[in-house]
């Protein structure tokens, strides 16, 4: 589109309203000038620069007598559209001309010691009217960019000269937005100038009461009717305030740190694991660094007796806990411990997870009370160049919103594992540590279910002690309490891991044994039986001899698992009527 205009040459954007600005090549801060034809009350909106002025003038006398610009509008302060007022103001011959700003730009244009009157908008109910029935709004819009910034609103043909707002950084000049790709401008600009989403949602909905039909900005291209209503709803969800940092001037490099900062916080924010939200991160920081790894090395107490480590790979779905009795833990620790602040790494080892000699970037995790917790580590590539200290101010960042996102996950583990403290104390046996009557009637009745629906064999086993009433009466119960925790340790060291124990009563012992026949439960249950009568129990100087008798059923046609149970208990009934020391 831009190639349809002879940007030389003034040109028409609304009825009687002319862009009379100058495109400096090789510049993507490009300023607009505009001047509303309006007789001997004609109107120039933000006159420019010194740089543009000559381009300026000319264009205005192509259309009409300079003298007949009555009013010069100042939206804000700065150089690029006020700087050539001290030479236009010598060329508009007239006593009534006027300086049109807000009190607070004009405490400042004041020390550029013009001679033209000012006329402040706030003290005169912001709206200038103007002959041929034309009437000017000013609409205020602080802190957009500058405290007393506003733009100028035109009602007879809804054009809205927006200041800053709106403005873009355009690589190739165009005088109007060709689509909503124009928005990648416009973003870059925002970002940098507006400080605040906040405020720039408000000069927005101020924007939106008058309804413009075209968006003349000072920076940037002109914006038509179809691309206001788009343009602005994606605006209202633009991050502003864009982070400098260590001084970098590159606006495109500044606004992708900015736009992988507020990716980081947005994942951060969605209430993931810790472990599932460093994936995406991991792939935000990469638009940044060359990375090959993001993990982070956590301590879960402040006795530093295990370490949790979370990382990206996907073979770990679940953070690695390191305890001090695993040889990774050592290595883990001096990682952690050698951290003071952010910096790079010439190598690291990091040899249990298959890393050595990587160049890498760390900086500390802290809590609110400013205590270390952990640290973040990015594992470079090997080609990877070592970052130059003006990121590091980048990791700062990274390194505070890691660090809240560390502290609750910590406390989330610390919140799991206290609940399945309380968990296992609930379903635990606390004299054999085997599972009891609560866990057979949830869990492992379900697992009977389950043998019924998929047809799959279940077997139970039940164990009683021979003769355990004359061990209690004979020696006390805290010998009989001893007798029953060390057979529950022989039943544990005796099952498969997937064979569940229970301290059935008080003496009985029920093992449920999953796919395992009616002969697989026997084997099991008679070398409990053997390894319980060859054990001596030794306890207060005295030591005997115990034998138990166990009864095993398989399912068979039972309905649920009591029915099965009795008849693992009938069996036993018989085992003891053979005379004990046996399996049935």
């Amino acid at each position: 589109m831009g190639n349809e205009y002879n940007y030389s040459r003034p040109i028409e954007i609304a009825k009687d309203i002319f862009w009379v600005g100058s495109v400096i090549h090789g510049d993507p801060f490009q300023c607009h000038s505009y001047l509303i034809l309006n007789n001997n009350e004609s109107v120039l909106i933000d006159p420019g620069s010194i740089i543009t002025f000559e381009v300026t003038v000319r264009k205005i006398k192509e259309i009409t007598d300079i003298e007949n610009i009555k009013y010069l509008i100042c939206h804000h302060q700065d150089p690029d559209i006020v700087s050539c007022i001290s030479y236009i103001e010598n060329l508009i011959n007239r006593d009534d001309k006027f300086i049109v700003t807000h009190w607070r730009t004009q405490a400042l244009l004041k020390h550029y010691n013009w001679k033209t009157t000012f006329w402040l908008i706030n003290e005169h109910n912001w709206e200038l009217n103007l002959n041929n029935n034309r009437k000017l709004k000013f609409i205020f819009t602080p802190y957009a960019h500058f405290a007393g910034a506003f733009c100028t609103f035109d009602e007879k043909t809804k054009t809205l000269f927006s200041s800053d707002i709106f403005g873009g950084f355009t690589e190739n000049f165009s005088l109007f937005a060709k689509d909503k790709t124009y928005f990648d401008s416009i973003r870059l600009f925002h970002e940098h100038y507006m400080p605040s989403q906040e405020i720039l949602n408000n000069a927005l909905t101020e924007i939106e009461r008058v309804n413009p039909d075209l968006i003349a900005p000072q920076h940037g291209s002109i914006i038509k009717k179809d691309l206001i209503s788009p343009i602005i709803k994606m605006l209202k969800s633009l991050d502003c305030g864009l982070f400098k940092f260590g001084g970098d001037s590159n606006i495109k490099r500044l606004s992708r740190i900015n736009m992988v900062l507020k990716g980081i916080l947005d994942d951060l924010a969605l209430d993931v694991r810790l472990n599932d939200a460093l994936r995406h991160i991991k792939k935000l920081i990469s638009e940044l660094i060359d990375l090959e790894e993001l993990l982070i090395i956590a301590s879960t107490d402040r006795e530093d007796s295990r370490l949790v480590i979370f990382l990206t790979d996907p073979l770990y779905s679940s953070p690695i806990i390191l305890t001090k009795n695993k040889k990774e833990f050592g290595q883990a620790m001096d990682i952690l411990n050698n951290m003071e602040d952010i910096y790079p790494q010439d190598f690291i080892n990091i040899s249990f997870l298959n890393y050595s000699n990587k160049k890498a970037m760390v900086f500390p995790l802290r809590s609110k009370e400013r205590r270390t917790m952990g640290v973040g580590v990015i594992l470079l590539k090997d080609n990877a160049n070592l970052m130059d200290t003006s990121y590091l101010n980048i990791f700062d960042r990274v390194s505070a919103l890691l660090s809240v996102a560390l502290e609750r996950e910590l406390n989330l583990l610390s919140a799991e594992e206290e609940k399945e403290r309380f968990y296992k104390m609930a379903i635990t046996d606390p004299l054999t540590g085997l599972y009891n009557r609560i866990y057979l009637n949830t869990v492992v009745d379900e697992e009977f279910y389950k043998a019924k629906r998929y047809n799959y064999p279940l077997s139970v086993a039940i164990f009683d002690i021979d003769h355990f009433k004359k061990v209690n009466d004979k020696y006390g119960h805290l010998v009989g309490d001893f007798v029953l925790k060390e057979i529950g340790n022989i039943v544990k060291k005796s099952i498969r891991k997937g064979d569940i124990p229970i301290r059935y009563g008080g003496e009985e012992i029920l093992v449920v044994l999953p796919f395992s026949k009616k002969n697989d439960g026997y084997i099991v249950a008679e070398r409990i039986r053997q390894e319980v009568e060859k054990t001596d129990f030794k306890i207060f100087g005295v030591t005997l001899k115990i034998t138990i008798s166990a009864g095993v059923a398989s399912l068979e046609n039972e309905n649920s698992l009591i029915e099965l149970i009795k008849k693992a208990d009938n069996n036993l009934y018989m085992a003891k009527s053979r005379g004990r020391n046996r399996v049935v």
